[in-house]
């Protein structure tokens, strides 16, 4: 399983003191540019959440395929 760091975080000025647990901080020039730039972080967590969710699935249908003889 992987292990998701938060890639970006959106922040004020006096956040930037903060970005120690992301790989770099956005400050939005515009409050327009904040809600689209809120709105990809929402879609990259939830893409996240997806591929964690595959990921187990896999393990899942691993272990029962484990189960089986392989045919010759």
């Amino acid at each position: 399983m992987h292990n998701y760091q938060k890639a970006f975080k959106v922040a004020n000025e006096e956040d930037k003191k903060e970005q120690k647990k992301t790989f770099f901080t956005i400050i939005p020039a515009t409050e327009k540019a904040k809600d689209y730039i809120l709105e990809l972080k929402k879609a990259n967590e939830d893409l996240q959440d997806i591929v964690v969710q595959q990921e187990k699935e896999i393990e899942n249908l691993k272990k029962k395929l484990s189960k089986y003889e392989t045919i010759k």
